[in-house]
């Protein structure tokens, strides 16, 4: 339970662009977490609705190197935010 309230604020940290402490919340540069990456799809999403798709690239290419089994998913997301598939 610790480690599950552990990665929920490091979540909420990504939300709030403070990357850095969630490294260091999370004890590694890296999780297998799918919470963190969803942080920064929320983050991606807003930044796309406001027409910001460079910004919203950025925020997945993040979360693909936070948590490197999102990428894969993460390539077909940055594919719709370029082709414009992605609302």
């Amino acid at each position: 339970q610790y480690e599950e309230g552990k990665m929920n604020y490091a979540a909420a940290l990504v939300l709030n662009d403070q990357e850095s402490l969630a490294k260091k919340i999370m004890g590694s540069a890296t999780t297998s977490n799918p919470i963190i990456a969803r942080m920064y799809l929320i983050k991606a999403s807003g930044l796309v609705q406001m027409g910001d798709r460079s910004s919203a690239v950025r925020e997945v290419q993040k979360a693909i190197n936070m948590v490197p089994e999102f990428k894969s998913q993460g390539e077909m997301v940055i594919k719709a935010i370029w082709d414009g598939t992605l609302k």
